[in-house]
Parts: structure tokens; C-alpha cells; sequence
């Protein structure tokens, strides 16, 4: 054996082996954590933006008529109590406490723009979702000083979405325990000063939206004149209680990042069960989790934008 090929079998013996043509070199864990953000964040954008739009302006209107539907049989067992002792001189019907926030105050009817709704006692988006919302602070209906009222525009049936179509001299009744009260529509009460949403000298409603519908950075209002005398008044929630109609009805930040958790173990939990099991089956177990999911966050989104919305 010669040199030269002794040589070559040393060298072949402490070559290292060929090379697999499928090896993948593994990444780093900074990588994966970046293909897992870039993975998932699409995920959760477009489940939140489904969830904006879902439950608030596709199903709004639905869930809105439910809600009236119950709020005008809690209002006529009411209203009942009233008139059975309208003829007596029997108060208790009257209550000594305001209303609880969320409950029926009032029913309201606008014939100029079809509107007849319950009115919610209170302005938060929990209230407004439910119909127009009685603002804390302000009078109550029918009696002395400025009953304000603030309900939503596009979302969740939109009530208020033609508020600004009155005009001069179109009537609003708003039926109470102590009966109904008629208003009328003038441009020309003078302003208070302290702000459309502050207490006046004189017995008027104010009716208030957003404007534009979609951004929801302004205010649209409507004054009406009482007609004849006001009732007599009873308790109204203190001021401090109120929600301003552009602002929103709490903090929830902190929940709003919990639902974000909680949507990526919805998908890698359903990452799991596709990988288990066959793809019918992981529709029937995935479905029902992911529209419970997005409707929660539908509810927590809609704390974030303004009850006029």
C-alpha cells in the first residue's frame, strides 16, 4: 500500500460524515418568540375587529329590542301601581329613592321621526345599550328645571340616528308614574351657561347624541319646552354618578388585556384539538368557544368608546 492512498484513508476516516440535505438548524428562542407574534397577532386583530362590529352595529338592533321588550313590562307593572292609586291619596308609587341604574324611568314617544323607546335610568354603555338613557344629576321627566336624555347613534338600533332631523314645534311625550308630559321642540331656549347638560331656570328636556355618527367627537342636542306645570319632584341620582356622553364608563384596559390572553389560549387550546382530533369535531368544540369569546370582548370594547356611539 503506497503512501499517497494510505493518506487518503486517513483522511476519509477523520472527515465528518455528509451533511442530511433536511437538516433545519433550530432557531432561537428569540426567533420563535418572533414567528409566534407574527403568527398570532393577525389572529387577535381580526378578532377584535370582529368583535367591534359584531355584537354593537350587525346584532345591536336584536339584542336592543330584547332589552326593550323586557324594560316595557318592568315599566307597565310600574306605571300599574300608579294608576291604581291615581284616584287616592296614595304616594307610595312615588319612589323615595332614585331609580337603579339600568332600570325603565320613562317611555318616550317622537312621532315626527318614529321613535318610541324606553328610557334606561342612566348613560353608561352597560344603559345606553339597552335604549336612551336618563343622564344622573339632571331633572327628572315632567318636572322643574332639565331633564336630559342621551342615547346612541349608530350602535345597537341607533334610536337616536335621526335626532337631528326635528324642528320647530314637534311634539315629545315622555310617560312617567306621575303621568305624561308633552314637549315642544325650540331651537330658541336661551343657552345655559354652565353647559346644555347643566340645571336651568326654566322646565325643558334635552335630548343628546354624537356627531359625527361614526367618529363620535361632538355633541348634537335638542331643546324642548315643557308644556304646562311640572310634577312634583322626587329623588334623582347626585350628579357625580353621571356618564358624560362622550366619555366611556369605566377602565377597563386592564379586562381588555385579559380577554387578549384569554383569545390566545383559545387558539393554541384549539391548535391542540385540531392536532388530536378530526376537523368536524374541532368545529363543534372551537365554534361555541369562539363566539362566547368575542362576544365577551364585544362588551368590553364597547366600555371603550363613547354610550353615544
Amino acid at each position: 500500500m503506497s503512501i499517497v492512498e494510505v493518506s487518503a484513508q486517513t483522511r476519509d476516516w477523520i472527515s465528518p460524515p455528509p451533511m442530511n440535505s433536511n437538516f433545519v438548524e433550530p432557531k432561537s428562542m428569540l426567533e420563535t418568540t418572533i414567528a409566534y407574534v407574527r403568527d398570532i397577532i393577525p389572529k387577535i386583530g381580526l378578532m377584535l375587529l370582529a368583535s367591534f362590529v359584531l355584537l354593537p352595529f350587525l346584532f345591536g338592533y336584536l339584542t336592543q329590542n330584547r332589552d326593550q321588550a323586557a324594560l316595557i313590562n318592568n315599566f307597565s307593572a310600574v306605571t300599574g301601581l300608579a294608576a291604581a292609586a291615581a284616584s287616592t291619596q296614595d304616594l307610595s308609587p312615588l319612589p323615595s329613592e332614585p331609580f337603579a341604574p339600568g332600570t325603565a324611568s320613562g317611555y318616550m314617544s317622537i312621532p315626527a321621526i318614529g321613535l318610541q323607546q324606553v328610557i334606561v335610568e342612566g348613560t353608561g354603555a352597560d344603559q345606553t345599550r339597552k335604549g336612551p338613557g336618563h343622564m344622573a344629576g339632571t331633572s327628572g321627566f315632567g318636572q322643574a328645571g332639565n331633564a336630559v336624555v342621551i342615547g346612541r347613534r349608530l350602535a345597537y338600533g341607533g334610536p337616536f340616528l335621526r335626532l337631528n332631523q326635528l324642528k320647530a314645534g314637534d311634539k315629545i311625550e315622555i310617560s312617567t308614574i306621575q303621568g305624561t308630559s308633552t314637549y315642544v321642540v325650540d331651537p330658541k331656549l336661551p343657552a345655559i351657561e354652565s353647559g346644555a347638560l347643566s340645571a336651568s331656570t326654566d322646565n325643558r328636556l334635552t335630548l343628546v347624541t354624537s356627531t359625527p355618527p361614526i367618529a363620535a367627537v361632538g355633541l348634537t342636542t335638542v331643546t324642548a319646552s315643557l308644556v304646562g306645570k311640572p310634577f312634583i319632584d322626587f329623588p334623582q341620582a347626585p350628579s357625580w354618578t353621571a356618564v358624560h356622553p362622550l366619555g366611556n364608563t369605566g377602565h377597563p384596559l386592564p379586562v381588555l388585556a385579559l380577554m387578549v390572553l384569554s383569545l390566545i389560549l383559545v387558539f393554541e387550546s384549539l391548535r391542540f384539538v385540531a392536532r388530536t382530533f378530526t376537523k368536524s369535531v374541532t368545529w363543534m368544540i372551537g365554534l361555541p368557544i369562539v363566539l362566547a369569546t368575542g362576544i365577551a370582548l364585544s362588551h368590553v370594547l364597547d366600555m371603550l368608546l363613547p354610550p353615544s356611539l
